[in-house]
């Protein structure tokens, strides 16, 4: 019995308090919220808003310089409200066809009847 009363005695000692809990509990809550604003701001679409724009190449690729741009047949620029095709000066007003990928001979003939297991 006394085992138990001291046993007792240390686990009313070791309670948690709830401002403990709950102070961790609002600072979780503030870490999050901080880290959902600057999330806000480093959205890639933020800056359209703002009057800039990405220059893609016509394979979806960001072109970041002129040097990439001017081998472009064709760029999109997008906007906050939408996107732009364009002909960089220069470049032919027809886009390349992309050329076919040349098949390959498979090495094993095909079977006229599929294997199911």
């Amino acid at each position: 019995a006394r085992a138990h009363r001291e046993a007792a005695r240390r686990v009313a000692g070791v309670r948690l308090r709830p401002e403990v809990v709950q102070r961790q509990i609002a600072d979780g809550r503030a870490a999050l919220e901080a880290l959902a604003r600057l999330a806000e701001q480093l959205h890639p679409m933020k800056p359209l808003a703002r009057g800039y724009a990405i220059i893609r190449s016509s394979s979806g690729e960001v072109v970041t310089n002129r040097a990439v741009a001017e081998k472009q047949a064709a760029l999109a620029i997008q906007f906050a409200d939408g996107s732009l095709g364009v002909v960089p000066e220069g470049a032919s007003t027809a886009p390349k066809a992309p050329r076919p990928a040349p098949k390959k001979a498979s090495p094993h003939p095909k079977p006229d009847q599929l294997k199911l297991l």
